[in-house]
């Protein structure tokens, strides 16, 4: 017991405060380096990983993601949910759109990792790797809609068009005011996107409770946003708390939203509403039909489906309303209606 191989430290400073946690920080190193024993060190900080650790696993629903370096796992992770738990990241849906380029923001990017022609991937940047310059000299143009000074830098929130980008700089800049923004062509990491569900990161809700992906629409139930709330009878994009006996007004929120395969048909019939879209494969697998279908805006969706479609076939989209989970991306109490 006074001689272990391996100490398990499980959240050792969740209770201190932030100065006594830094100052913890530096006495558990110096006493790893001391003893010369393993720590294996349990902990959801994420800056507090990066500074303690020799190594780093990053586990999700039990399953280990990756394995590395402090360095590694930061400036390398191997898929879009590692470069969100560790640090914070832009993470954006995007195409190949040539040789060593990638499409997304509406615009194209140059990046360093080479990947099929229009294959579907997840992209991360680092908000430190955005460089910030007058409007018409970068790839993007956008809007600073928030500001916090950092002490070292600023943090800003750019809007372009319904998409926000994370950037971090030394320079002064008032909200509202309009900037582009440009990435190195090796910050931009590139990395084979796994599709185990439709995902769309980039959302929003409209004023009659509908989900907006890109320009299409959708009905969904904003109800499973909160256990136990109800549409507000007069405005269908409210829900009510009865318990709280509180309101909260959704209209233009940014959400993420997912449905599994089975959720998803297609139809021939043009004249059905839905988002219209172009079969780009039909894999048969097993007993049914893998169909992944594109909009113009290069939104996929993908069914599994008893029925063959034609690749090239124009084809409406079709999602079961009560399979959509949503996720606010900010907090639902950030929407409360206060009279």
């Amino acid at each position: 017991m006074n001689e272990p191989e391996v100490l398990l430290l499980d959240e050792p400073l969740s209770a201190l405060d932030h100065k006594k946690r830094l100052d913890m920080q530096l006495e558990l190193k110096e006493m790893h380096e001391k003893l010369g024993i393993t720590f294996i060190y349990v902990t959801h900080d994420q800056e507090e990983a990066l500074s303690m650790s020799d190594t780093i696993v990053v586990m999700k629903d039990g399953a280990i993601m990756q394995v590395g370096t402090p360095e590694k796992i930061y400036n390398e992770p191997v898929n879009a949910y590692v470069a969100d738990f560790i640090g914070e990241s832009n993470i954006y849906n995007a195409i190949v759109s040539g040789k060593k380029e990638v499409r997304f923001l509406s615009s194209k990017w140059a990046c360093v990792d080479d990947f099929p022609l229009g294959e579907k991937v997840d992209v991360v940047i680092r908000p430190e790797d955005v460089i910030l310059d007058e409007p018409g000299k970068g790839s993007v143009d956008g809007l600073i809609v928030s500001s916090v000074f950092k002490g070292e830098d600023y943090c800003y929130v750019v809007k372009v068009g319904r998409s926000e980008l994370e950037c971090r700089d030394h320079l002064a800049r008032a909200v509202g005011t309009k900037v582009s923004a440009r990435v190195l062509p090796e910050n931009i990491q590139v990395m084979h996107k796994e599709i185990t569900e439709n995902e769309f990161r980039d959302c929003s809700l409209d004023r009659d409770g509908n989900l907006l992906i890109g320009d299409d629409c959708l009905k969904c139930d904003l109800t499973v946003l909160l256990k136990g709330s109800s549409l507000d009878p007069n405005d269908p994009s409210t829900i009510v708390d009865p318990k709280a006996g509180k309101k909260y007004a959704l209209a233009e929120a940014e959400v993420s939203a997912a449905f599994d395969f089975d959720a998803v048909s297609f139809t021939d019939d043009l004249s059905e509403e839905g988002p219209e879209a172009t079969v780009l494969t039909s894999v048969w697998v097993g007993d049914h039909y893998q169909i992944t279908a594109r909009t113009a805006e290069e939104d996929d969706y993908i069914a599994v489906t008893p029925y063959q479609y034609a690749e090239g076939e124009i084809v409406k989209v079709k999602v079961d309303p009560k399979k959509i989970r949503l996720r606010l991306r900010k907090g639902l109490d950030e929407y409360e209606c206060r009279d």
